[in-house]
């Protein structure tokens, strides 16, 4: 068994539709391998077979939805599901059910989710399978993007959602905990402040008692209260000359300085 079926196999597991993984004779065609090779590559990784990936996927959905509602019934969990993607039935959402408790103990469960991540965080976003579909691709590689994820650059129309992808960006971040679920998620429109530069500045990045009046105090800005989570800058073409060169500082070594100082490089771990 080589290391690159080994490898393409995992890789096609890890990337599958959530909602509708793959069966392992699917697996096969897509690489031009054999089905029983797929299968023992499956069981080497310990990744139970396709019914089995769905099965623990919807229980998952069905705990994030009884969380919710405490006291829902079968056929509304059934509706939810089916909101949600799932092609399932009421039957078998019943039989889950029925059997739901002992499923939650299951250590095969708790591999699984631990290996595929449950229901994509994505998939209630409109657009999801069609026109967002390569957004989202995107959206995730520079989320996972080592070490620390990529800056992201979003572009549309007034009213398109861009604010509402970001959110769904963070809410993947700590899914795949590459920030801490309690990580700073802090947005800013620089339209705002756009008549004020000065203003704008001295908000993203800070600045040095004494630096301009007012400056009464050294004060940090959301660039460091951002540190190890998220920072959304809204309207970023609205940021002033200056404000783009501190930001290209921060992008290419992590560092940045507040307003009126001219030697102390502060550090920041921020995903732009």
């Amino acid at each position: 068994m080589s290391d690159g079926n080994l490898k393409k196999v995992k890789e096609i597991i890890e990337s599958e539709d959530v909602k509708k993984p793959l069966s392992d004779e699917e697996i096969s065609q897509k690489l031009s391998i054999l089905r029983e090779t797929v299968t023992n590559i499956r069981h080497e990784l310990n990744i139970p077979n396709s019914r089995e990936r769905k099965k623990f996927r919807i229980i998952k959905a069905i705990e994030a939805i009884k969380s919710k509602n405490p006291d829902i019934n079968y056929r509304q969990i059934n509706i939810e599901l089916v909101k949600l993607g799932f092609d399932v039935s009421q039957g078998y959402v019943s039989k889950l059910l029925d059997n739901y408790e002992n499923y939650k103990k299951s250590p095969q469960l708790k591999e699984s989710l631990k290996q595929n991540n449950n229901v994509d965080i994505f998939s209630s976003l409109v657009g999801y399978d069609g026109s967002l579909k390569k957004c989202i691709k995107q959206a995730k590689a520079a989320v996972r993007y080592p070490p620390f994820g990529l800056s992201t650059l979003i572009i549309g129309e007034s009213g398109t959602g861009k604010t509402l992808f970001v959110e769904y960006m963070h809410k993947y971040a700590v899914q795949q905990q590459i920030i801490h679920k309690n990580a700073p998620f802090i947005s800013l429109n620089c339209a705002d402040y756009g008549d004020n530069p000065q203003l704008l500045l001295s908000i993203l990045y800070g600045y040095k008692k004494g630096s301009f009046t007012g400056a009464d105090n050294d004060t940090e800005g959301l660039v460091e209260k951002a540190n190890n989570g998220i920072l959304f800058l809204d309207e970023i073409h609205r940021l002033p000359p200056k404000g783009q060169e501190i930001l290209f500082s921060l992008l290419d070594k992590g560092t940045f300085k507040r307003l009126g100082e001219t030697s102390n490089d502060r550090k920041a771990r921020v995903f732009l």
